[in-house]
Formats: structure tokens, C-alpha cells, sequence
């Protein structure tokens, strides 16, 4: 019973990555290639210990602890859990369940009265989990307890649960036949895989993805790509199109970079192969230099430097800091805004601590910049990526507060994405495109030190310590963040002038569109729903988990009004940040639209013409019924769809 190997833990590492799954393998058979690291997302691991912690607390007396430690024999962990089931205990914190060759350790085990085996008990599974939101793998690890179970008392149980964290931890349940064929199949295909790795066989590639922040082995995988000098480092390919080179035995970065213009390789465009051999080479004639090369992309209209705006003296260049998994929401804690006043560059850091902080930061800012878009009503909110104005967005939406003022923002243009803008104007001699790796292209130099601490970390420790001296150094690193920005938006608009004479072009600049006044009904409701903020949330206590049910009520009331208005929101956000895409963008990056269309057919149908189109090979969520074509600007109708053959037809 004890030589049990398969775990739930290691089937959502394979999940993750499959080559963690073989580096563990080595690591049992003493033949790892290193020792393992603290992972880079620490901090995270850290807190879900304390929220399981807390709920241990909480429970209090009617809880079985079993041994977790590694001393404890995994035998005596298994017996000291069947004892406590048969005793029929209240609560087993950390029991441990084998099935088959599978072994876990549900977080806590809890009676039910439900007659089974056991008696006139049984029991169903919970685990403790940090998020907020349920995700696949926690299913996933939840049916094996599930089945364990169902081996040990002789009755599957009903239901297995999840306690998640936040300001409010809720404790979702699931019916475990739900997920039974497509959780049979993911194990079978697991435990197939797991058997090649142990024998050797087909160890695959350690490709970099988001896992790697939560693994123990990235050092080893970042060393073994950087050994190979493996085409991971080409900036912008994407592991799908590293697996299409692999297959035609080109797998570093100079082999990409010296591949012959005819060359083809199954199911990657032209235009893609021709963008990552560009990309390749001129990182690759940068490497030893203090300033990497660049070259300026030919133009395209409405896209990359026709997309930059002309100064105004009401710029401002913004970054948030925020935690995600602080409370249900998440909490935007830094506010940064570098701007001119007074003929001089300043930097503004709006702190927010606590959810009422957060409220009360989101609406000074939203006031301020209003108030200086009337003065400068020309002004940008330039940032890099997406987060800001998404943020804000969020911010709108959670704290009922200032819808018309981000409309405003969002449909006069306000925003400003430097990371697409860059992307579509330049190639540059880096590895990626983000903030920090294009400051050496830029010239920019960074005044604050990171350290060994980072922004988040640095965070997490002034919420166990209370020692401002670290928000201090959180403000200098997003100061400079700010400050970057601003160089990079500088750096693009001297570059201006070089690509119409390089490209023979005349720029257009992104123009501001006129504000626009509230309608009499908008206002009106607007005035009633700030009417009624006082009386529904008036002396509610500032951290929302301190709420009584009548004060929850009153809250859950408040957040309805409007509800359905600002849930249509996001979808025409999705919309139209859609339309700023380039094609190759949409066809690599959105894994909802099809990019990469060729003419197939057209053939005339009544006062319209049918379409038949084919596509490369990629993920997409495309079926029949009316879809949005970005660059005709219009909607079509999807007719069908066939994925053997990779055709569709439109109308």
C-alpha cells in the first residue's frame, strides 16, 4: 500500500509542465542535474500555508491533526488516518489516502451523516485553497480524494468541496460525476506519460511557461535553454512555434536566424517564419553590445507610430502596483503617476492599504485626472500593457463609483498602450518586449535598486510587519517604472520622422476624441445612485469580512444598482481593444479569433457573396453564428466551420 508513486500534486505539475514531471522522476532515482531552488512565487506558497492555517484555527478542538512531517512514515500517516476515520472524528486535517498505485493529502477530511462502511458516518473531501475562483486542477486532485475515499468506506461521496480565500472564504461544493470521464482520461493520459519519463523515453523540451514561477527546477531549465542557446530566447515565439521548428530540426536561436528566406515549415505562415527569423537575427547581431540594435517596421495604417499622439503639457505616464490575490479581488495598492507641473516632472504615489483606501485612492485619482482634462483636454494616459486601464476598469466596477469618468477616458482615447505601440513600430536586438528590456534599446537607466526583494514581496512583507521603510522602496522601483515609460513614449516619437523618411510615409497621430456630456436620464441615475450610497453603505465597516448579514445586504444591494449596465461593459471593452490588434496578433496571441486567413472560393449568393477561407492550424472559438472581422471593420456570418480541413465559410 505504501509503494504508491502517482500523486494528485504531481498529475497538476505534469499539467504544468512535463518536463518538471521528469526532473522530479530524477530527482527520486538521485540522478537530478541540480539542487532545488526556492521557487519565484515564494510568497504565494507562504500564504496559502496561512490561509490553511486560519481555517485549522477556526475549526478549532474538533480537528484530528495527522503528521505531515517527512520523519513520519507514510505507513503510520495511513494508519493513523483510517483509525481516525473509523473513531468517526469530527475534522482530519492532513490525512493521508492511497488508491491503486496513487497516493494524496487532502487538506482536511470532514464527517457527514451519511451511513457507509465506516458506520453510520462517512466522509467527503475539502481543500484549502488561496484563490478565489475554482480552476480545473483543483478538481482534479479533489476526484482522487473523492474516489480514496469511496475505496475506504464503501460509498463514493455525494459531493467534495473547496474553501477558498479571501475577505469572505467561500466553500464551493461539487458533484464529483461532473468531471468523471474527462478526469479519467487526463489521469490515463498522465500515467501513460509518467511511465515514458521514468524509462527515459521522450523527456521533451522544458519550453518556459507561466508554471516556471511556482516550480523548484527553473534554474536547471533556464541554464539547459541557455546552454543550447535554444529558440525560447527568439523574442515573441511562442511554444507552439517552437514545437513546428523542432519538427524540421531547427531549435536554437542562430539557426533561426540563418534560415534561407524560401525556406517552409508545415503549418507556420510565411509571414510568421520571415518575423521570427528577423527577430532572430537581430538579436543575435546585438548580442555584445551595451545598445542593442533596432529597426524601425514599415507602417501600417492606424497601427505602431500612426497609433502615438503629439505632446501635451497634461500628459501623464501611470503604473499600478497590485496584488491579486489580496482579499476576493484583489487590491491596487500603488497608484503611480509621473507628470509636469510647474514646468517640472513629478511623481505622485497614491497609496491604498485596505479596500476603503483603495475606494477612496481610486476616486481621487479618477478626480484628478478629470479635473486635468478640462484643463488639458489633449492629454494621454500613456502605459505599458494592458493592466492600467484594465484595472481601472475593475476599479469602476467593484466600487460602483465613477462609471462616467472611465467611459470618458476609454472612449475619448485617452489611454495610450506603449507595449503595442512598440511592438508594431519596432524590432529591437531583446529577448522580450517588456518594460525593462527594451530600457537598454532606449537609453534609459533605472535610478532604484530591486534588490533581492521585489515589489510583491516587499508588499507581502509590510502586511506581516507593518514597516513603511518598504513601501518606500516599492515607491522608487515604480517611479522609475513611470518614469521608463515616459522615456520609451520620448524614445518612439524621436523616431518618428526617421520612419517617414526611411519608409517615405507621412505619420497620422492618435487624435483625442471631444468629451461628451451626460444624457439627462445617465445623470439623473447617476445622482440616484449616489443617493443612495449613503443610505445603503453609511457606516458599513471599511473591511468587508467584518460584516454582519444585514450590512452584507445592504452591500450586495448597493453593488445591483447599475449591475447590468456595467456588466455589458466588458464585453465592448473586449470589443474594441480586439480592433487595436494587428492580424498577426489576433492569429498568435487571442486564443478566441482565427487569424492567418487565405481566399479559398467566392461564389455569389442572392444580393451577397459566400467566402471560403482556409486557416492555419492554431486555437480559436470561432463557430457558426455572427462574428466581428477587425479589419473589414463589419460583422459577418459564420456559416461553418471544419477543423479537419481547416475551412470556413462566411457570408
Amino acid at each position: 500500500m505504501t509503494s504508491a508513486h502517482l500523486s494528485p500534486s504531481a498529475l497538476n505539475r505534469f499539467l504544468g509542465c512535463e518536463y518538471r514531471t521528469y526532473l522530479d522522476i530524477l530527482e527520486k532515482r538521485g540522478e537530478a542535474p541540480g539542487e532545488r531552488k526556492p521557487v519565484r512565487m515564494q510568497l504565494l506558497f507562504e500564504r496559502g500555508d496561512r490561509h490553511e492555517e486560519a481555517i485549522v484555527e477556526e475549526l478549532g478542538s474538533q480537528v484530528t491533526a495527522i503528521p505531515s512531517d517527512k520523519d513520519t512514515p507514510v505507513a503510520d500517516k495511513i494508519a493513523l488516518t483510517l483509525e481516525a476515520m473509523r473513531r468517526g472524528d469530527p475534522i482530519i486535517h492532513q490525512a493521508c489516502l492511497t488508491y491503486g498505485e496513487w497516493i494524496g493529502y487532502p487538506d482536511f477530511l470532514s464527517r457527514v451523516e451519511t451511513p457507509s462502511g465506516l458506520g453510520a458516518w462517512s466522509y467527503e473531501a475539502h481543500d484549502a485553497k488561496l484563490t478565489s475562483t475554482e480552476r480545473p486542477n483543483h478538481v482534479f486532485q479533489l476526484l482522487f480524494y473523492t474516489d480514496a475515499l469511496a475505496e475506504i468506506q464503501g460509498l463514493r461521496p455525494a459531493r467534495m468541496h473547496l474553501m477558498l480565500g479571501g475577505e469572505e472564504a467561500r466553500r464551493p461544493a461539487f458533484d464529483p460525476t461532473d468531471f468523471d470521464a474527462y478526469a479519467q482520461h487526463v489521469r490515463e493520459h498522465f500515467a501513460e506519460r509518467y511511465a515514458q519519463r521514468a524509462a527515459d523515453e521522450d523527456p521533451g523540451y522544458p519550453y518556459p511557461v507561466s508554471d516556471c514561477d511556482f516550480c523548484h527546477w527553473w534554474h536547471i531549465c533556464d541554464r539547459k535553454r541557455r546552454d543550447d542557446d535554444h529558440s525560447s530566447f527568439v523574442a515573441n515565439l511562442f511554444k507552439s512555434h517552437g514545437a513546428k521548428l523542432d519538427a524540421v530540426g531547427v531549435s536554437t536561436l542562430p539557426a533561426v536566424a540563418t534560415l534561407p528566406e524560401d525556406t517552409t515549415v508545415p503549418r507556420l505562415t510565411q509571414d510568421t517564419l520571415a518575423s521570427l527569423r528577423a527577430q532572430a537575427d537581430l538579436q543575435l547581431r546585438s548580442r555584445g553590445l551595451d545598445r542593442p540594435l533596432h529597426e524601425i517596421r514599415e507602417p501600417e495604417v492606424d497601427r505602431g507610430l500612426h497609433r502615438l499622439p503629439e505632446p501635451s503639457p497634461g500628459d501623464v505616464f501611470f503604473d499600478f502596483e497590485g496584488d491579486q490575490y489580496w482579499g476576493e479581488e484583489g487590491l491596487e495598492y500603488l497608484f503611480g503617476t509621473v507628470f509636469e507641473e510647474d514646468g517640472q516632472w513629478r511623481y505622485w504615489p497614491l497609496w491604498a492599504t485596505s479596500r476603503a483606501e483603495e475606494k477612496a485612492a481610486f476616486e481621487t485619482w479618477m478626480d484628478w485626472i478629470t479635473a486635468r482634462l478640462q484643463q488639458h483636454p489633449d492629454l494621454h494616459i500613456f502605459h505599458f500593457n494592458s493592466y492600467e486601464p484594465v484595472a481601472l476598469k475593475k476599479l469602476m466596477a467593484l466600487h460602483g463609483s465613477r462609471e462616467h469618468e472611465v467611459d470618458e477616458l476609454l472612449r475619448r482615447k485617452m489611454f495610450v498602450d506603449l507595449y503595442g505601440i512598440t511592438r508594431q513600430a519596432i524590432r529591437a536586438g531583446v529577448e522580450s518586449y517588456g518594460l525593462k528590456a527594451l530600457e537598454p534599446v532606449i537609453g534609459f537607466e533605472r535610478t532604484a535598486e530591486e534588490g533581492l526583494l521585489g515589489s510583491m514581496a516587499r508588499w507581502q512583507r509590510f502586511q506581516e510587519t507593518g514597516d513603511r521603510a518598504l513601501l518606500a522602496a516599492i515607491e522608487d522601483y515604480n517611479a522609475d517604472d513611470c518614469r521608463s515609460t515616459r522615456a520609451l513614449y520620448e524614445w518612439l516619437l524621436a523616431r518618428r520622422p526617421e520612419a517617414e523618411e526611411q519608409w517615405d510615409v507621412e505619420l497620422a497621430s492618435l487624435q483625442p476624441e471631444p468629451a461628451k456630456e451626460l444624457s439627462k436620464t445617465a445623470r439623473e441615475r447617476a445622482e440616484a445612485t449616489e443617493q443612495m450610497r449613503g443610505l445603503l453603505l453609511a457606516g458599513l465597516p471599511d473591511d468587508e469580512s467584518h460584516d454582519t448579514e444585514d450590512e452584507r445586504a445592504r452591500r450586495v444591494a448597493f453593488t445591483l444598482l447599475g449591475y447590468h449596465s456595467r456588466e455589458a461593459k466588458p464585453g465592448w471593452w473586449e470589443f474594441f481593444a480586439r480592433r487595436e490588434k494587428t492580424l498577426e496578433q489576433l492569429r498568435d496571441e487571442d486564443g478566441d479569433a482565427i487569424g492567418g486567413l487565405e481566399l479559398v472560393a467566392v461564389e455569389p449568393v442572392k444580393k451577397s457573396l459566400r467566402w471560403t477561407l482556409s486557416y492555419p492550424e492554431q486555437d480559436h472559438k470561432i463557430g457558426d453564428g455572427k462574428v466581428d472581422d477587425p479589419r473589414a471593420g463589419c460583422t459577418v456570418t459564420v456559416e461553418s466551420v471544419d477543423e479537419r480541413t481547416r475551412r470556413v465559410v462566411v457570408i
